[in-house]
């Protein structure tokens, strides 16, 4: 925000001032933020999908290795 300080202002003409201010940029600033927790979540959500895709895969490989260990005759293990 600009500094008021060289403005020959009241107390209530600077409150007043700094409102409007917010009022202006506080929709810019809530979209933006939109934006950003919009990204945050969609990373978040692929993420996890990875991680759940790679823990699938694991429990496959540990299946497969524990079949293939089951159907070996007793000698080969």
């Amino acid at each position: 925000m600009s500094d008021l300080t060289g403005l020959k202002l009241t107390r209530n003409e600077r409150i007043l001032v700094v409102s409007l201010s917010y009022l202006f940029t506080a929709p810019v600033v809530y979209s933006y933020t939109r934006k950003l927790f919009g990204y945050l979540g969609a990373l978040w959500q692929e993420a996890r999908r990875q991680i759940r895709e790679e823990d699938q895969l694991e429990e496959r490989r540990r299946l497969r290795t524990e079949r293939a260990q089951q159907h070996r005759p007793a000698g080969q293990q």
